[in-house]
C-alpha cells in the first residue's frame, strides 16, 4: 500500500525524509498525477490546503484513508464517505494532555487561565491545538494570544529563529570530509540587551558543545535536522 504525504512544509518534509518504514508500504510525496491511481492508499495531509480538494476526491473515489495533520481546514467539520482521521497535533505528549483535559477540564473552571500559542509567520489558519485546549477548558477562543513575530518568539518564549542553511550547505558541498559541531549558546542576548553600550556585564554565558556530525556519512537534510535539534534542546528557557 502507498502512503502519500501531502505538503511541502517542515512537517511533510520530516515525514518524507525520516527513516520510517512499514511492512508492504511505500512512502511517497503526493503529486497531482497520482489522482489517476485506482487503488486504496493512505493520504497524510500536512499541507496548507492547496491540494486538499484533489486529495479528498481521490479518497472518495478509492475509499482511501485520509489523515489530517493540518488545522483550520474544512476536513475538521466535514462528513466523509471514507475513513477520515483528524489529528490536531502529532506530539504524543500533547495528545495525552488533550485527552486529559477533555476528561477533566471542568475541574479548572474557577482558575485564572491564559492560553498563548506560537507558529511561523506564514501560518494563516486557526491554531487547532490551542483551540482544542480552549474548548476543553471552556476558555473563550477569541482570548487566545497568538504570536507570529520571530523576535517576540525568541525573547519571550525562547524559540530560536529559523536556521539559515546556506553556509552549512556550501560547507557540505565543498568540504565532504568536514565535521559539523552544533553549539548551544545560552544568555548571549543578555550581553547586548541594551545595545553595545552599556554592555550587560555580570551575566553568565554558557556554551554546550554537542556531538560532531560527519558530512560524508549523512545527507544534508539529516545534518540540518540533527544540528537544529541538538542546538534547540541545549537552549535553556529559564
Amino acid at each position: 500500500m502507498k502512503i502519500l504525504v501531502v505538503g511541502s512544509g517542515k512537517l511533510a518534509n520530516a515525514i518524507l525524509t525520516s527513516d520510517l518504514s512499514f511492512q508492504s508500504c511505500e512512502i511517497l510525496k503526493w503529486e497531482s498525477q497520482l489522482q489517476s491511481l485506482n487503488e486504496k492508499a493512505i493520504i497524510v495531509h500536512a499541507g496548507s490546503g492547496r491540494q486538499l480538494k484533489e486529495c479528498l476526491d481521490f479518497c472518495s473515489k478509492t475509499k482511501s484513508v485520509f489523515i489530517e495533520l493540518s488545522t483550520g481546514l474544512e476536513t475538521e467539520k466535514m462528513e466523509s464517505d471514507f475513513p477520515l482521521i483528524i489529528c490536531p497535533n502529532t506530539s504524543i505528549l500533547v495528545l495525552k494532555t488533550l485527552y486529559m483535559l477533555k476528561a477533566n477540564g471542568s475541574h479548572f473552571e474557577n482558575y485564572e487561565i491564559s492560553i498563548t500559542e506560537s507558529h511561523q509567520s506564514t501560518k494563516k489558519t486557526e491554531a487547532g491545538t490551542a483551540y482544542a485546549f480552549a474548548h476543553s477548558l471552556k476558555f473563550p477562543p477569541e482570548q487566545i494570544i497568538s504570536i507570529r513575530k520571530s523576535d517576540i518568539q525568541e525573547d519571550q518564549i525562547g524559540i530560536p529563529k529559523e536556521f539559515s542553511q546556506t553556509g552549512l550547505k556550501i560547507l557540505c558541498k565543498y568540504a565532504p570530509s568536514a565535521y559539523v559541531v552544533p553549539v548551544s549558546i545560552n544568555n548571549s542576548w543578555k550581553l547586548f540587551k541594551y545595545g553595545f553600550f552599556p554592555l550587560g556585564l555580570g551575566n553568565r554565558i554558557t556554551f554546550t558543545v554537542h556531538k560532531a556530525l560527519s558530512v560524508k556519512d549523512l545527507s544534508f537534510d539529516e545534518i540540518m535536522k540533527q544540528t537544529e535539534q541538538a542546538i534547540v534542546q541545549g537552549i535553556l528557557t529559564k
